[in-house]
């Protein structure tokens, strides 16, 4: 009997070893018994760039655009607000690996692109109007900027009449609407802050077939950052 409690007694003992300090010992190995939180993937729609022209890598990188002249002939003759169709629109050319996209659709009367990347970005230095071009509707402009207070960004876009002529504007103005930040913009008055989404709900294309918004732009403007995009439908993962 004697033989069989002690035998009882090593039996309980490893039973106990079993239950207790080594399920303690295998959660020290395995983790305190925290578990991830569920996630669920879900669809939101948001602001995606098709172009960025960063001006401000560019210059950071002492890389400079050779300059490019617009021209009626290949569809670059844009029409200003206050003047009739231009041909002294300077866009830029770039060498394939560069910073910014070889695909140029930022374009500025008179004042050179060459020799402006610098300080940070583009700068401006004159009061001059500006077109970004490649535009269609439903699409979407985001400018990055810095500029001394009162110096913002103004939408130079002329608003159709009746018949679907540009009022308050130069003759050949573009007649084009859109929302910034979701506000209805008006000509020669609504004003561009830095990083607003231009949203293009109407435009008139150009000689080569799109759609371009003009603005003006303050001497001392440094333009850093222009995207060009849409809303888009995307996936995105969140914690429940």
């Amino acid at each position: 009997m004697k033989k069989l409690s002690l035998f009882a007694s090593a039996l309980a003992l490893m039973l106990c070893c079993t239950f207790t300090s080594c399920s303690v010992e295998d959660n020290a190995v395995e983790g305190n018994g925290l578990v991830d939180p569920p996630t669920k993937e879900i669809e939101v729609e948001e602001f995606v760039a098709e172009f960025t022209y960063d001006f401000a890598a560019a210059a950071a990188a002492e890389e400079n655009p050779a300059n490019f002249n617009g021209n009626q002939n290949n569809g670059q003759g844009f029409n200003a607000y206050s003047v009739k169709i231009r041909n002294d629109y300077k866009g830029y050319t770039w060498a394939e690996g560069s910073v910014l996209p070889d695909v140029c659709h930022v374009w500025r009367r008179t004042d050179r692109i060459n020799g402006n990347v610098k300080d940070g970005g583009l700068a401006c230095p004159n009061d001059r109007e500006m077109a970004i071009d490649g535009l269609e509707e439903g699409s979407i402009v985001v400018i990055t900027y810095t500029a001394e207070e009162g110096n913002e960004l103004v939408w130079a876009i002329g608003e159709a009449d009746a018949d679907g002529n540009a009022v308050g504007a130069g003759e050949g103005t573009p007649v084009a609407t859109a929302t910034i930040n979701g506000v209805e913009a008006v000509s020669n008055e609504t004003i561009i802050p830095s990083a607003a989404q231009i949203v293009m709900k109407s435009i008139t294309p150009a000689k080569n077939g799109t759609g371009y918004l003009v603005f003006k732009v303050k001497k001392g403007t440094v333009i850093t950052k222009i995207e060009i995009g849409k809303i888009e439908t995307v996936k995105k993962t969140i914690t429940m």
